[in-house]
C-alpha cells in the first residue's frame, strides 16, 4: 500500500485518537536483504514488491514479522533468480 492510500484510508481517525500499527518501509527491506544477501543489489522496485507481498499475505492472527519480511525477501530474490 502506497502511503498516500493509507491516509486516505484512515484519514477519519482524529489526530489525538490511540492507535496501535507497525509500519514497515523500504529501508527494512534493505537492513534484511542486506543481513541474509550481503552480495545481492536490492532497488526499491524489489522492496516494494516484498513490501506489496507482506501487505497482501499477512493477516491478522499472525501479523508481520521479521521473518514474514525474511520469508518474502528470500521469495522475491529467488523469483527473479537473484541468490
Amino acid at each position: 500500500m502506497k502511503w498516500k492510500e493509507f491516509c486516505v484510508l484512515h484519514a477519519h481517525l482524529y489526530p489525538d485518537e490511540e492507535v496501535a500499527c507497525i509500519l514497515w518501509t523500504r529501508p527494512d527491506v534493505f537492513e534484511k536483504a542486506q543481513e541474509e544477501y550481503p552480495d545481492v543489489v536490492i532497488t526499491n522496485e524489489i522492496a516494494d514488491e516484498v513490501l506489496c507481498r507482506m501487505d497482501r499475505k499477512s493477516d491478522c492472527e499472525n501479523g508481520m514479522t521479521w521473518y514474514s519480511l525474511e520469508y518474502y525477501v528470500d521469495a522475491v530474490l529467488r523469483e527473479q533468480k537473484l541468490i
